[in-house]
């Protein structure tokens, strides 16, 4: 997933057009599924920077497929301008 233009991943951390790619999607408490956990992978085209980070969000305790996850990543502050 690409973005274009400044992107503020957090605090002191801003990138341009930078690419997202999602490394892992997990449920914290499987029993209950109120919370999901996904873990992204952040780079530069032409650069060696890379930057992870995890994102938990809430969830409704659904059957969760791909697209739910995906809803909610792109309802995140700033995983939102990634498409």
């Amino acid at each position: 997933m690409k973005a274009i233009g400044l992107i503020k991943i957090e605090e002191g951390l801003v990138l341009t057009d930078p690419t997202m790619e999602i490394v892992d999607i997990r449920y914290p408490y499987p029993e209950t599924l109120k919370k999901m956990v996904v873990e992204v992978n952040f780079k530069v085209d032409d650069s060696t920077f890379s930057h992870s980070r995890s994102y938990t969000f809430d969830t409704e305790g659904n059957d969760l497929v791909y697209n739910d996850a995906l809803s909610l990543i792109k309802s995140h502050e700033v995983l939102k301008d990634f498409n």
